[in-house]
C-alpha cells in the first residue's frame, strides 16, 4: 500500500472514483518546494522541484492498494 498525491484531474472525485476501485480516507495536502507546470505537447501538468515555492495543492490519499496504484499509473 503507497499514499498518492494528486495535483490535477485526479483531484476531483468523479475522475478518482473512475480509475480506482477501493475507497480510502484523504486529506488537503500541500507539496512544499514544488510548482506545477504545463509541459509542451502533453495533456498533463508535472511538478518541478523549486525551492521556496508556496507549494502545489493537492489531495494526498491514504492506504492505496497496489492495484490502485497500478491503475492510477496507467491513467
Amino acid at each position: 500500500m503507497s499514499h498518492v498525491f494528486t495535483y490535477g484531474s485526479l483531484m476531483f472525485e468523479m475522475v478518482w472514483n473512475r480509475v480506482i476501485e477501493g475507497e480510502y480516507e484523504k486529506s488537503a495536502a500541500t507539496l512544499a518546494n514544488y510548482i506545477r507546470r504545463t509541459v509542451i505537447n502533453e495533456e498533463y501538468p508535472a511538478v518541478f522541484r523549486q525551492m521556496d515555492s508556496a507549494g502545489v495543492r493537492g489531495i494526498l490519499y491514504f492506504n492505496v492498494t497496489d492495484n490502485d496504484v497500478l491503475r492510477l499509473d496507467k491513467f
